[in-house]
């Protein structure tokens, strides 16, 4: 009779081991598969994976002015990062967070001063941009907001013009909003 007990524990104990039952000795069972735990615990979080980058941001520039930013990061769950070097990299560090819900980004060319502008889409479809002016000259990272009034863009074009380069936003119905002056 003991061998038999004795057989029975180690047999629970593989089961309960790998999973397959579960031993409470005393007290109370905790939640089971078909018992939700408490709302408490926080859900797992979605694993980000790179969506788009923009690389190499800051080579080839010929008359372009660097911003210090080697490339634009875009993630799957919508945060746009910026990789530094130099002095920006020293100022804020290698990555910097720039908004959590992005779901567009691209580094173009604006005006006639050689400048450039990491623009991106949020999420409901507003326009909004690094200051290429504060990112060069304090090195801090002040977003503009609200670009061209446009609330439902979907995509960038940059245009050379007689005047230097011009911005426009595109959205989802094909009308163009123009956000140059804004950007500066």
């Amino acid at each position: 009779m003991k061998k038999l007990l004795s057989v029975f524990i180690l047999l629970a104990f593989c089961l309960s081991a790998a999973g397959c039952i579960r031993i409470v000795i005393g007290g109370e069972p905790g939640p089971t598969e078909t018992e939700p735990a408490g709302q408490d615990e926080d859900p797992i979080p979605e694993p980000k994976y790179p969506l788009f980058d923009v690389s190499n941001v800051d080579e080839d520039l010929g008359l372009l002015v660097p911003l210090g930013v080697d490339k634009v990061q875009l993630y799957t769950d919508g945060t746009l990062v910026l990789f530094a070097y130099g002095e920006l990299k020293d100022a804020l560090g290698e990555e910097i967070f720039v908004a959590d819900d992005v779901k567009n980004v691209d580094v173009l060319p604006f005006g006639n001063g050689g400048y450039r502008s990491i623009i991106f889409i949020r999420t409901d479809g507003t326009v909004s941009a690094v200051s290429t002016s504060a990112l060069i000259t304090s090195k801090e990272i002040v977003i503009l907001d609200h670009l061209g009034d446009c609330t439902d863009g979907v995509s960038f074009i940059s245009t050379g013009t007689e005047n230097g380069f011009r911005i426009d936003v595109v959205d989802a119905n094909g009308d163009t909003f123009q956000v140059n002056s804004e950007l500066e």
